[in-house]
């Protein structure tokens, strides 16, 4: 199928302007059916979903109660244009129109593909068990129908729902079943966007080389049939591989490369994906200035195209960048304007995540009380969704608040948690050496040395983990491991070239919780070596620092890591 203007499109697009300029004109027109649904597959092929349904309503007024069919295939095609723009309550209401007509006509291809649509709204929602339990029920109706196209497509939403749960290997079941299907009968573009799912899912497991391939061989595909809306999606998803490989200048060409397709073809809600992608690079760079100017263009390109949840996405990310400058009022802002919209559309999962950012801005502002009240909320709609994945992310935000209130076992616990099904090569994890200096607090040096070694690799590969890792180690030699050992990890052997070895990154950065954090280690390194006039000047420095940040957090923190001295 070629998704360009060639003459057959270009011929369906004069024919829409026709009956177009006939309708506004007041002119009763008699257009066949069969022609509407082309002339909406032209529509949806630029995106213009408003005009497709202002069509399809015009098309549902002239037909009367004896079109059942007709009817029940207007529903699902405003069912499809309304879950495709993000107007989730509108889709529903067509899809439940089109499954109660088809259970009085005993349509159940019409059943299936209504329950399906549902499902794939509470896919965009969050509630990925409810989703799953629809779309099982739309898979057994297409399998009672051998219907292996609907078949297929069902499979793959499926795969989505189990994904989400963080059931992988049910996942690629359902999607490799999908691709199967697809492969027989050589419906190339279907299983591109089957094997960009599966990208998908090695990708969350931190397998970047396999996804890496997949989403190449989904390129190929698109390219090969001319359809750049997928290549631009494709282009942005390996620029995000990339980003997470540490290769940023090959992440930005391809983002750079998704981002004039998105402009070739006026897709503004995919410029607005790639502008969001671009904000994320620069910012991990720290270079927050070029990051808002993407937010913020990522913010307009949304507005532009109507996409609710691309705004909330902007501006939840605007919130972090803020946060991590320490701009509290701006990052309160963008955050509780992001989580009004996310309520707004009903989208708990992404909710969820905007919940976690206000709770550690309320703890790094020291409003305990609140940012406690932020997290009970996100774990109540993680805990309702039944993501035991999303749960895990969860204990590690919690084991981080332990660690600061100086309660190490607890933090210890969590993190534990949080790393069960942490594969060794894990990619872009700091947990090991948040875990490790946790460990070496409560003197279980032995664990957190064989931590280091089991994840050494993986904790060299970003500077946020290199800073972590070269605290773990200070705090270890501290706590009397074998300075060889050490060595062997970070090339440092005493705990002030860890040190130094922290403060490099940390000024490359200029990240001020890392400046922070390096100062406690300092700090406690002052007491425990009995220098204790020095370690006051330290604790001192540290609590001026925080007030004038407004990290209220380390004031509290360095309160309970190096009590002051009794007189």
């Amino acid at each position: 199928m070629n998704y360009g203007f060639n003459k057959t499109s270009r011929d369906i697009h004069y024919r829409l302007l026709w009956v177009e300029s006939k309708t506004e004109a007041g002119i009763d027109l008699y257009v066949p059916f069969p022609v509407i649904i082309s002339l909406c597959e032209v529509l949806e092929i630029v995106g213009d979903y408003d005009r497709a349904i202002r069509l399809l309503e015009a098309c549902q007024k002239k037909l009367d109660t004896k079109h059942i069919s007709e009817i029940c295939r207007i529903y699902l095609q405003k069912a499809r244009y309304f879950w495709l723009t993000n107007t989730h309550h509108l889709s529903i209401e067509n899809a439940e129109a089109v499954l109660a007509l088809a259970r009085d006509s005993r349509d159940r291809i019409s059943e299936a593909k209504s329950l399906q649509y549902l499902g794939k709204v509470e896919n965009d929602r969050g509630g990925f068990s409810r989703a799953y339990d629809l779309l099982y029920m739309a898979l057994q109706i297409a399998e009672d129908l051998a219907d292996a196209d609907l078949i297929s497509s069902i499979c793959n939403d499926l795969g989505v729902s189990l994904w989400e749960l963080g059931k992988y290997e049910e996942a690629l079941v359902f999607y490799n079943r999908a691709l199967d299907i697809k492969r027989t009968a050589g419906d190339f573009r279907d299983m591109a966007i089957i094997m960009n799912n599966i990208a998908l899912i090695h990708w969350t497991k931190g397998e970047l080389k396999p996804a890496e391939s997949y989403f190449r061989k989904c390129l190929d595909v698109f390219r090969r049939i001319g359809e750049r809306p997928n290549c631009a999606i494709v282009l942005n998803n390996l620029g995000g591989i990339y980003h997470d490989m540490g290769e940023d200048e090959s992440a930005l060409e391809f983002h750079f490369k998704s981002q004039k397709e998105n402009r070739l073809i006026g897709n503004l809600r995919g410029e607005g994906n790639t502008h969001q992608n671009l904000g994320i690079i620069y910012s991990c760079r720290k270079n927050y200035k070029l990051a808002e100017e993407h937010f913020f263009e990522a913010i307009e390109c949304f507005k532009s195209s109507g996409d609710q949840p691309g705004i909330s996405m902007a501006m939840n990310s605007l919130g972090i960048i803020y946060c991590e400058q320490c701009r509290w009022d701006e990052s309160r802002k963008y955050l509780l304007e992001s989580l009004r919209i996310k309520r707004e559309l009903g989208h708990r999962l992404y909710e969820a995540g905007t919940l976690i950012n206000l709770s550690n801005l309320e703890w790094d502002t020291g409003e305990e009380q609140l940012a406690w009240d932020y997290y009970y909320q996100a774990e109540r709609v993680y805990r309702e969704l039944g993501l035991l994945n999303k749960m895990k992310e969860l204990q590690a935000f919690l084991a981080q608040i332990y660690f600061y209130q100086t309660d190490y076992p607890k933090a210890v616990d969590n993190w534990r948690v949080a790393m069960e099904d942490t594969v060794d090569g894990d990619a872009d994890s700091e947990l090991p050496a948040w875990l490790a200096q946790a460990l070496a607090r409560i003197d279980r040096r032995t664990e957190a040395l064989d931590l280091l070694l089991r994840y050494k690799a993986s904790l060299f590969s970003q500077d946020n983990s290199r800073f972590r890792l070269a605290l773990a180690a200070a705090e270890l030699l501290d706590a009397g491991a074998d300075a060889s050992v050490i060595h062997s990890i970070i090339g440092c052997q005493t705990v002030e070239e860890c040190c130094r070895r922290a403060e490099e990154i940390q000024v490359k950065t200029g990240e001020p919780r890392q400046l922070l954090d390096l100062l406690c280690t300092e700090c406690r390194h002052l007491f425990l070596s009995g220098k204790m006039e020095d370690g006051q000047k330290m604790r001192e420095k540290i609590k001026e620092i925080s007030s004038a940040t407004g990290l209220k957090r380390y004031i509290a923190y360095i309160e309970k890591l190096c009590p002051p001295c009794s007189s």
